[in-house]
């Protein structure tokens, strides 16, 4: 389908506004996913540039897509949105070394590593919070991670998509998730490194072709049938999106095998509990609050909460799942 077939889609009824937390913060048309579609049909041309204006209103765009569920014509907006970035970047619309630097690390996961120890080591440094911006200061990283994640199991019973920040900044997360599903009796392997970045930003900035090349990596990277657990909801939703960006029955095969985490607990219940007993009988006492990541609950439809409540308390907010 071509962009303006998917700008077609859209008639403009507006049960998309109060999903959008852009708009819901300025009351501005142009700051809605309707007030955008119409931007981007009005402004994209034979060249496909867009205008700066229009482009400021998109940049604003936090990429929640929870206007996508509400939507009674169900146009993927998401694709919109990418297909214009895409378009852009074709036409030389804008010149963005900068963030094709940063994306570029993404490609280079042991660079990732020492910019998370260095900040830390920056961070721990007398007089830091006046030299560093907060917004730069690099807090979810331990010094202590322990070993990296173990690769090389010939035939897994699952494979385990490490990603690129995820490995590098956050290795404690798939190493619970290990525990969790050996915990259900699963042989876990992990891709070669080659196969650490989904693309999910390349592909969300306009740059089709690096999207699609670590696409194919990540497919090479996890081969058999055994399923792929996730514990990213940026990375999920962008695997289980590998058959729609190349259209081949090898990408839709490989984006069927993708699961989250939560999916897989959910599927697995009686298995964990004769495994190790019925986690309901903990007897925890604290109340938990969860923040619905979007692309869980938006792009893969999936409720951490409705799993989560299975084993202990929680307290769900009463915010319509708004990013």
């Amino acid at each position: 389908m071509t962009l303006e077939d998917q700008l077609a889609a859209c008639v403009g009824c507006g049960l998309c506004l109060p999903h959008c937390p852009t708009f819901r913060v300025t009351g501005e048309e142009s700051h809605s996913p309707r007030g955008r579609i119409a931007l981007i049909r009005g402004s994209i041309g034979s060249r496909g540039r867009l205008d700066s204006e229009v482009r400021s209103f998109l940049d604003t765009c936090v990429q929640c897509r929870g206007c996508e569920p509400a939507c009674p014509s169900g146009v993927q907006y998401g694709e919109i949105f990418a297909a214009a970035q895409r378009r852009e970047e074709a036409a030389g619309g804008r010149s963005r070394f900068g963030l094709r630097v940063f994306l570029s690390l993404l490609n280079w996961p042991r660079i990732l590593d020492v910019i998370g120890r260095m900040g830390l080591l920056v961070n721990a440094l007398p007089g830091s919070r006046r030299i560093v911006p907060s917004k730069l200061r690099i807090t979810g990283v331990s010094l202590r991670q322990g070993p990296r994640v173990r690769r090389g199991v010939s035939e897994p019973d699952v494979w385990l998509h490490t990603g690129c920040v995820m490995n590098s900044w956050f290795r404690s997360v798939h190493r619970a998730t290990i525990a969790l599903l050996e915990a259900g009796g699963r042989t876990v392997a992990t891709p070669r490194i080659d196969g650490a970045c989904c693309g999910a930003l390349h592909l969300h900035t306009g740059d089709e072709h690096s999207a699609r090349k670590l696409a194919i990596n990540v497919i090479a990277s996890m081969p058999g049938d055994a399923p792929i657990i996730v514990n990213a909801a940026g990375c999920g939703a962008m695997l289980k999106d590998y058959g729609d960006l190349f259209g081949s029955s090898d990408a839709i095969s490989f984006s069927e095998r993708v699961i989250d985490i939560h999916e897989w607990i959910d599927g697995n219940l009686s298995l964990l509990q004769s495994r190790a007993g019925d986690p309901s009988d903990t007897n925890v006492k604290q109340t938990f609050v969860v923040q619905e990541p979007c692309h869980l609950r938006n792009v893969q439809r999936v409720c951490v909460a409705d799993v989560l409540e299975r084993f202990v308390p929680v307290h769900r907010l009463d915010d319509d799942g708004l990013c």
